[in-house]
Formats: C-alpha cells, sequence, structure tokens
C-alpha cells in the first residue's frame, strides 16, 4: 500500500507538471493571437466612436484609422472633474455616451455654461492655441470619453484644412457663449476671462 501510495503521488506530481507545460505552451501560442484580436476589437471600438463625432464624419475611412490610433478611452463616473479649468491642455475629449457640464470656476465659485453630449467634442482652444483650460468639465452622469492627443490632432489638422476650420467655427461660436454668459453674470473682483 505504502509504494502504490508513492507511485500514485509521482504519476499525480508528473501530471500536474506535464499539464503545467502543456498549459503554458498553450497560452503561449495563443497569446499573440489573443493580443491582435483584442487590438482588432479596440480598433472597431474607436473607428465606431469616431463615426459618432459629426466633427470627424468627413474623414475617409484611412484617415479614420490614423486617427483612431492616437485615441485613448477614458470613462468618467458621474460627478468626476474631466478638466479643470486653468490646467494645461493635453488632449481633445470626444464624448460618446453620457452627459457633462461646463462650468466657469472663476470669482470662487461654480457656474454652470453649458451641458455636453454624444457627439460633442471639447477640449480646442487648448489644443489649437496651447492655452491653459478655459473651463471645467464634470461628468453629470458616467461619461464615455476617448481622448485625441495632440499629435493625432496635428495630423488631422494639416490634412484635413477643412476639420481645422470646423473647430475654429466651434472654437469661435463657445468662446462667444462664454464671454455672452459672463456678461450676463454678475462680476466679482478678480474675474478675468481664461478663454
Amino acid at each position: 500500500e505504502v509504494e502504490l501510495l508513492y507511485l500514485r503521488e509521482d504519476r499525480a506530481e508528473i501530471g500536474a507538471h506535464e499539464l503545467h507545460e502543456v498549459e503554458e505552451g498553450v497560452e503561449g501560442d495563443r497569446a499573440p493571437a489573443r493580443r491582435e484580436a483584442l487590438a482588432a476589437d479596440e480598433q472597431v471600438r474607436r473607428l465606431h466612436a469616431l463615426g459618432r463625432v459629426p466633427l470627424f464624419a468627413s474623414l475617409s475611412s484611412v484617415e479614420k484609422s490614423e486617427v483612431a490610433r492616437h485615441l485613448l478611452h477614458a470613462p468618467f463616473l458621474q460627478g468626476d472633474v474631466v478638466t479643470r479649468q486653468g490646467a494645461v491642455a493635453h488632449w481633445l475629449y470626444l464624448v460618446i455616451s453620457g452627459d457633462a457640464r461646463i462650468c466657469d470656476d472663476s470669482g470662487g465659485e461654480r457656474r454652470a455654461i453649458a451641458s455636453l453630449g454624444p457627439g460633442d467634442v471639447f477640449g480646442e482652444r487648448g489644443m489649437l492655441t496651447g492655452e491653459p483650460r478655459s473651463a471645467t468639465v464634470i461628468a453629470t452622469s458616467d461619461l464615455e470619453c476617448y481622448r485625441l492627443d495632440k499629435a493625432g490632432f496635428e495630423g488631422v489638422m494639416r490634412a484635413r484644412p477643412d476639420i481645422a476650420e470646423e473647430m475654429s467655427r466651434i472654437l469661435t461660436q463657445r468662446v462667444a457663449e462664454l464671454d455672452a454668459w459672463r456678461a450676463r453674470s454678475p462680476r466679482r473682483p478678480g474675474w478675468q476671462i481664461l478663454m
């Protein structure tokens, strides 16, 4: 009986060791394919997201693929501060789902200016001019965004002047809206236009 027990332990050890080698081999062989499949799925998600943003609707499929390479998924929970007024701008945000509020933090209190929803973009001023963020953006629901980095943004601006013009139009409209909102709001000492 004792000999039989040792034989069973040896078999169990050998079996477990061999099984571990097989599992490593299978995982090792499948890992690159799995990574490629995950990357392809993410690329499809990014392309779908770009298709939901009117600003990028005129891009060709090749151009969308190039822009998609520069997108980073950025989910936020309700109440999260997405960007803070005065911060350095590194990203253009594309709202995919959910809602956000643009707020002015001047004068020591936060005041709502406008709302954002699916298809909207924000952060264009900082990307176009290099100036700090002109407003704070807060998620008013769970918010799914993609962030476009500076290299991707500059590539689109160089390749597609029509999108650069549309981005300038959006910026001009938002500056006018913020200026009008601030003109209607009671001024406080120390206020300055940060757009």
